[in-house]
């Protein structure tokens, strides 16, 4: 077999940094704070405008610490990802899918099948820089599907498929 043999249907290096969401909760968070506290804020006539300062920092510099942290959290794993399958670091195996184990329809599990006896599981519901797109979403694994994997640990780094599955 050959590579006009395969379709690519996930590959790090083409998807991009997906995980945008995860931090951008933290930044709705900030606004969200902000907004709220000075709503409490105009409601406590009583309070110096320090403390109504300080606690409105505080809530707003919480949520700051939690966008910074996701976004390099995330961004970090993309970049590894990205490097570890460009060095050529990345392992590989090539085969038929089997004990293919789908999402349920109501989600929030993990999907997961084998290939020559390597084991993977992902879930829409996993913010990773890898592949996970379930069968219940849309996504291509089934049963019985010839593919070819380059993973580390268990991030499938790329996903290629062959035509005739």
């Amino acid at each position: 077999m050959n590579d006009s043999d395969f379709i690519v249907a996930f590959s790090v290096l083409d998807s991009g940094y997906k995980a945008w969401f995860f931090p951008a909760f933290g930044l709705v968070g900030c606004i969200f704070a902000f907004v709220v506290c000075l709503l409490i804020s105009k409601g406590r006539p009583n309070e110096t405008s320090e403390s109504k300062g300080c606690f409105i920092a505080f809530m707003v510099g919480l949520f700051a610490l939690w966008t910074v942290g996701a976004f390099a959290f995330t961004f970090a794993d993309y970049l590894k990802a990205r490097e570890t399958l460009t060095s050529g670091n990345a392992a590989y195996v090539e085969g038929v899918v089997q004990n293919f184990v789908p999402m349920p329809v109501q989600g929030h599990a993990t999907e997961s099948f084998t290939v020559n006896g390597v084991p993977f599981n992902y879930s829409d519901y996993i913010v990773t820089a890898g592949f996970n797109n379930t069968s219940t979403h849309g996504g291509p694994i089934r049963q019985g599907l010839f593919v070819r994997i380059w993973y580390t640990g268990n991030e499938i780094l790329k996903l290629e498929i062959r035509k005739d599955s």
